[in-house]
């Protein structure tokens, strides 16, 4: 009967000494998930605001690429005038060297 009880008393040491390695394991792995998750987060916050710029830089370039598009339109529009007048002053003056 002693063994017997002595072998019961081990047992029950034996499974409180599991169930407090499985609350220690149970705590560490809760540790590891709160900061993976935490680091996740912190991913996740780092990439929208990477995002965010990467977007507001797409919006900047295209302001300035149609602000240049203007100017050049602008440009363009006046050479095409400057040609239209100087065309009409040319049959003007061809038509006048015909007469």
């Amino acid at each position: 009967m002693a063994d017997q009880s002595d072998e019961a008393g081990k047992l029950f040491e034996a499974a409180q000494a599991a169930e407090r390695a499985g609350a220690v394991i149970s705590d560490q792995i809760r540790s590891i998930m709160e900061a993976a998750q935490a680091k996740a987060d912190d991913i996740e916050r780092a990439a929208e605001d990477d995002a965010r710029h990467t977007r507001e830089e797409a919006v900047e370039a295209v302001t300035r690429l149609l602000e240049q598009i203007d100017t050049i339109e602008g440009h363009v529009s006046g050479l095409a005038e400057n040609l239209r007048r100087e065309a009409d002053r040319l049959t003007v003056a061809v038509g006048r060297d015909k007469r």
